[in-house]
């Protein structure tokens, strides 16, 4: 915190406080982000005994899958905004362009219609 307070550009001036606020932002985001992956990975691994056990007795080969369902399952980012870029219409809804729309990632990959045993 001391290193953002103080923090200066080449001309020794003070950063504004709305700059040092964005950099300390980058800092606490990504940290908290795989804060709570790690803990939601501890989640997948024991939740489910079987899973745990499969991953150790061959997790060489089960590795990489293990940790693209886990992307999918608890991803990262729940959802994302975004801004059409053109007319579009999804399930007989028309989203008009430029209008702003939230994507629901984790919805969306939880979602029986589009994958089998979500």
């Amino acid at each position: 915190m001391y290193a953002f307070a103080y923090a200066t550009d080449l001309d020794g001036e003070w950063l504004p406080v709305e700059v040092v606020a964005v950099e300390l932002l980058n800092i606490i985001r990504p940290t908290v982000a795989l804060t709570i992956w790690v803990a939601l990975m501890g989640h997948a691994l024991f939740a489910k005994r079987e899973i745990y056990d499969d991953l150790h007795s061959d997790f060489d080969e089960l590795q990489d899958s293990f940790i693209q369902e886990l992307r999918r399952y608890y991803p990262f980012f729940p959802m994302l905004p975004a801004i059409a870029v053109s007319d579009v219409e999804v399930d007989g809804y028309l989203i008009p362009k430029d209008s702003w729309v939230v994507l629901d990632l984790y919805g969306s990959n939880h979602d029986e219609r589009t994958i089998a045993s979500p």
